[in-house]
């Protein structure tokens, strides 16, 4: 009630995460727990709290927003590995790592050529001088890669975050750099 004894209702909201909106729940849901969409910019994200303690709100599902300029390049089966990876993202942290390395090595076999694990592959990319500035990236593979390829843990949700972000980075040099060749093999 107000202070005019009117009976008010209590919407709790929550602020998308990509486009900055209110999402709105419904009150006697609370406390809730599950996914929301973005009636704006439609970004699914996952919401736990309540109207007292307040909201945690993450992305559901990664951005794939930089790759857009190069998707065009990328094959069908890299494309669907890094939906797969934003996809898994939060929920699924070791499934994410797993299909960016997916994706990150087909990408690398068209480029180099051969049927290589991922470790031959960050070999040739140290030194590979064409991607002398992507050096960080190709590094954070190398450190990883048994830690994917062999898993004997659980991604946490951070390493995916990481995974994510340095598989994009590293996909965008690659296309920068070696946009014909992966061109002429999509073709």
């Amino acid at each position: 009630m107000n202070k005019n004894g009117e009976v008010v209702a209590i919407v709790p909201n929550v602020r998308c995460v990509e486009c900055g909106s209110e999402v709105y729940i419904d009150s006697f849901a609370t406390p809730y727990r599950g996914e929301l969409a973005c009636e704006n910019c439609k970004t699914k994200m996952w919401v736990e709290g309540d109207m007292h303690a307040g909201f945690n709100v993450t992305r559901l599902y990664a951005s794939l927003k930089e790759l857009e300029q190069i998707w065009f390049l990328l094959e069908p089966i890299e494309q669907s590995r890094m939906t797969e990876a934003s996809r898994c993202y939060v929920m699924a942290p070791s499934m994410c790592e797993s299909a960016c390395f997916d994706a990150l090595v087909h990408i690398l076999r068209r480029v180099y050529g051969g049927k290589h694990e991922l470790g031959t592959y960050v070999e040739k990319l140290k030194k590979d001088p064409e991607l002398a500035d992507l050096h960080g990236a190709i590094s954070y593979f190398g450190s990883i890669r048994n830690k994917v390829d062999h898993p004997v843990t659980i991604s946490k949700p951070l390493d995916a975050e990481s995974t994510f972000a340095m598989t994009k980075r590293l996909i965008l040099g690659i296309a920068r750099k070696k946009a014909d060749k992966l061109r002429c093999k999509a073709d």
